[in-house]
């Protein structure tokens, strides 16, 4: 499967972006994805301490993923 392909399959999801980074916005449009982007809502971003450093940002994916669930139709 090439790059196009991929690309195809993965646009026919709804991706959200919940994040009001303009380079992560920047980031999946140069790549070439299709997403809208959910940032009405703010999230405080707190972790527990005893995380390491490479694990943070995956908790903190799923914890927005969790709290901006119930928001999307």
């Amino acid at each position: 499967m090439n790059t196009p392909e991929i690309l195809n399959k993965i646009n026919d999801f709804d991706i959200v972006l919940a994040s009001k980074s303009p380079r992560r916005q920047q980031l999946l449009t140069d790549i070439g994805l299709k997403f809208r982007v959910v940032n009405h809502l703010d999230m405080d971003e707190v972790y527990p301490s005893v995380l390491k450093r490479e694990e943070i940002p995956l908790y903190l994916a799923k914890a927005k993923a969790s709290f901006y669930e119930s928001f999307l139709e």
